[in-house]
């Protein structure tokens, strides 16, 4: 059949074959050079979050803060779609504690766990100590499963599981394999246009000895061809190549200069993407951090119910609050607002969590507490150069006794608000001495404490600027009065705890009509509970 073929169609097969050919082997190469990537890059990630979960949980488990180390791996779980489990193990291998959608999914059943195989973590050039890195099947589906070690002591040691489904990874080589397969059939398509142009242009030298054969043979002596060669194909041929060979080469060389151009370009614009996104990676990872250090929204003390609410304005704020016991047998809490917003804020509500935790165990007078962090905060602004802006911040700090006394400071922060159930309306508490922490040298600084008792079924809401000054369409504050009556609202329906702090913070999204907020806004409530 090849024998029977012209010239043209010859042409058209063979360098249609090549195109097909050459464009496969390059379109395998990507999709398994792609897959890799891929698999390190799931991979690469999945040890770093371990790590950092990891490093986060120790300090929790030290301090047998169990709760923390479970909100931990329930936000990674949640907020990661690639993460299907993160499961906490003791030395024997018993689940402590765990957030698995798999088993979830399977409603409580036993769910089929086995290890198909072990990753050496090198092979990704990973060197951290304690990982380990394995292929499972879990209830029908492939996982990549990243162990960490957390070592408490040498005697204790947990161990972190996070698994990660390749569902999502599969999906993105099938959508490659659909891409080179789209490819292929362009280049298949276009490589048959060309062939058929560059076949015809090649045959015509033949055609034209042919046409020149007949006029020969009609006795056209006056049809001329130049011929210096007994090879009279060979020249037309190889004048056709000289042809053709110059056109490419300038083709060629104008092609290298754009390619050139836009591959500098590309370039460029890959850079500045890199940098925005590990800006915005960073960025996350500090949002996630400061979450992490924030307590749980739900906190149980004794007849007590302390429930906390805080959104930035951006992805990282200055508001902040905490709570935690201190020695005997009291609660400390607090919430403040650091000026500004990002990162320096943030560092500041850090540096903020550390040193009253600090100062807490040198002295449990809230005043002397304010006191000690402006004296910190003084050191910090002047140390820091004079093109930056000084750090201050406002706060409400109370102690709670167990004889149902709270002893606060304030320090330049809005006076909360106290519900009285008994009289079903506010109270003002006292204003104490203390303004805004971190301007005044320390030798001027006074700050002073106050305190009221909290009695069975009264409410303490503290709360930050941002929530007051939330703005309507309309341009309308909410206002501290609005904001009084959204709480005798949700004390009448009779709304405690979290349905109670869930109430709050919808009447204020329905007041701000859609507006985006323009401050942080934290609320922390306190109530007793009735007997």
């Amino acid at each position: 059949m090849f024998e029977n073929m012209n010239i043209r169609a010859k042409l058209v097969l063979v360098i249609s074959s090549i195109v097909v050919v050459i464009t496969a082997v390059i379109s395998v190469v990507f999709i398994y050079r792609s897959s890799s990537e891929m698999k390190a890059s799931l991979i690469k990630k999945g040890v770093l979050l371990a790590k950092s979960i990891g490093s986060l949980s120790a300090n929790y488990i030290a301090g047998f803060q169990f709760f923390e180390v479970q909100r931990a791996i329930e936000d990674s779980v949640v907020n990661d779609k690639e993460i299907v489990y993160g499961v906490l193990e003791d030395n024997k291998g018993e689940r402590i504690l765990a957030k698995d959608e798999i088993l979830e999914m399977s409603g409580g059943k036993e769910v089929k766990y086995k290890v198909v195989s072990l990753i050496p973590p090198d092979s990704y050039g990973i060197t951290e100590k304690g990982v380990k890195i394995r292929e499972v099947n879990y209830g029908n589906e492939d996982i990549i499963e990243i162990l960490m070690t957390i070592e408490i002591s040498p005697e204790v040691n947990y161990f972190l599981k996070l698994g990660f489904t390749t569902k999502y990874l599969v999906q993105s080589v099938v959508s490659n394999i659909l891409i080179s397969i789209l490819v292929v059939v362009l280049f298949i398509l276009l490589g048959m246009v060309f062939t058929l142009f560059f076949a015809r242009g090649f045959s015509r030298p033949i055609l034209q000895l042919k046409d020149a054969a007949i006029e020969f043979g009609k006795k056209n002596f006056d049809y001329q061809i130049k011929i210096e060669s007994k090879d009279e194909i060979g020249i037309l041929a190889q004048t056709f190549d000289e042809m053709r060979r110059s056109i490419k080469e300038y083709s060629e060389h104008l092609e290298e200069l754009v390619e050139q151009r836009t591959k500098e370009l590309g370039e460029a614009y890959e850079k500045l993407k890199e940098k925005d996104r590990i800006i915005q990676m960073e960025l996350d990872f500090a949002s996630k951090i400061q979450k992490g250090i924030m307590p749980n929204s739900g906190y149980k003390w004794r007849d007590y119910t302390i429930i906390g609410f805080s959104q930035p304005m951006e992805k990282i704020g200055g508001d902040f609050f905490d709570i935690f016991p201190i020695p005997g047998n009291k609660l400390l809490f607090y919430v403040a607002d650091v000026s500004g917003h990002g990162i320096p804020a943030a560092l500041i509500t850090a540096m903020l969590k550390i040193s009253v935790l600090n100062i807490a165990f040198e002295t449990q007078e809230p005043h002397e507490i304010i006191e000690s962090l402006n004296k910190r905060l003084r050191i910090i602004n002047s140390d820091m150069s004079s093109q930056f802006m000084a750090n201050y911040l406002t706060m409400f700090l109370g102690i709670l006794e167990k004889e149902n006394i709270i002893n606060y400071s304030i320090g330049g922060h809005h006076l909360p608000v106290l519900y009285r159930r008994a009289t079903e309306n506010f109270e003002n508490i006292k204003e104490t001495e203390g303004s805004i922490v971190g301007i005044l040298d320390d030798n001027l600084y006074i700050a002073s404490t106050e305190s009221f008792e909290l009695m069975e079924g009264d409410r303490l809401i503290v709360y930050t600027d941002g929530i007051v000054e939330r703005r309507n369409l309309k341009g309308d504050e909410l206002g501290l009065e609005r904001f009084k009556e959204m709480v005798l609202e949700g004390h009448r329906q009779g709304f405690s705890g979290k349905r109670f702090l869930s109430f709050l913070l919808s009447k204020i999204e329905d007041f701000a009509e859609g507006v985006p907020p323009k401050d942080d806004y934290t609320l922390l409530v306190i109530e007793k509970k009735i007997s």
